[in-house]
């Protein structure tokens, strides 16, 4: 078809049909498969339809051609340019913006994962395959689960594991969050939430782009951006004198106090 989401309908030679009942017959199959398709992915052909202009209209694109999720970074200038209204029209279809991916989390449902599998193997002509387990949150890379199929599922291939976009962004949230104050362990939390083991989430974390150091103990890992400590001295002491010479600090103090 034109695009994954348009596949197209052949029916076979047979001598029971000639060449108008055949056609006949590929019509009435191609209309049912077409609104099969848009209620099984209804929020894809919401985003294609929309009324979007520019940056908008270019990164609903790519949403939609990639059945629902998006490296952040290969659609980074597209989201840099988009206006507040832009984010608005756009969070209102569904879309969401996260740090590692751009994504609808409708698109995400068991069901529409299994739709997105299918169509993403029809439109390459590869033979379909079974999709992850149904609210599976991470999947091995392997065998007929490809890394190009899972990020078509709605999966991000993160160093030898691919994870559902919406979990990936929640990694890294808590990654994040640990490593504010420098080095840390991976806890059982965040390998409990990417459904992996110790070993693999390893593997996740220097994929996010932090470094590993293996110790006795464990393995820690650390931020390759050195946390910030507050900033420079000097501005810290002319922010302070600007502070306490403020007539709003003793109100501020009295909100606090009272509060």
């Amino acid at each position: 078809g034109p695009d994954v989401l348009s596949p197209a309908v052949e029916v076979l030679s047979s001598d029971y049909l000639d060449t108008v009942s055949r056609e006949r017959v590929r019509r009435r199959l191609a209309d049912w498969l077409g609104q099969r398709i848009a209620g099984l992915v209804r929020p894809l052909f919401k985003a294609r339809k929309a009324s979007l202009n520019g940056p908008a209209r270019g990164l609903a694109f790519q949403i939609t051609e990639a059945l629902g999720s998006v490296p952040a970074a290969t659609v980074a200038n597209l989201v840099s340019a988009l206006s507040p209204e832009d984010r608005k029209a756009l969070t209102r279809l569904g879309i969401r913006f996260g740090t590692e991916s751009v994504f609808m989390p409708e698109m995400l449902k068991p069901a529409r994962i299994a739709a997105r599998v299918l169509l993403w193997c029809v439109h390459t002509g590869e033979s379909p395959v079974q999709p992850p387990r149904a609210g599976a949150v991470s999947s091995a890379i392997e065998g007929p689960l490809t890394a190009p199929l899972l990020e078509a599922a709605g999966y991000r291939t993160v160093g030898n594991r691919a994870l559902r976009a919406d979990i990936l962004e929640r990694v890294a949230a808590g990654a994040r969050q640990l490593s504010r104050h420098g080095r840390f362990a991976a806890d059982s939390s965040l390998m409990a939430l990417a459904g992996c083991s110790a070993t693999e989430l390893g593997e996740i974390l220097v994929a996010l782009g932090y470094r590993q150091t293996i110790e006795e103990d464990g393995s820690t890992f650390f931020s390759r951006r050195r946390p910030r400590r507050g900033g420079n001295r000097r501005q810290q002491e002319k922010r302070k004198a600007r502070e306490s010479a403020s007539p709003f600090s003793e109100l501020g103090q009295l909100r606090i106090g009272g509060s």
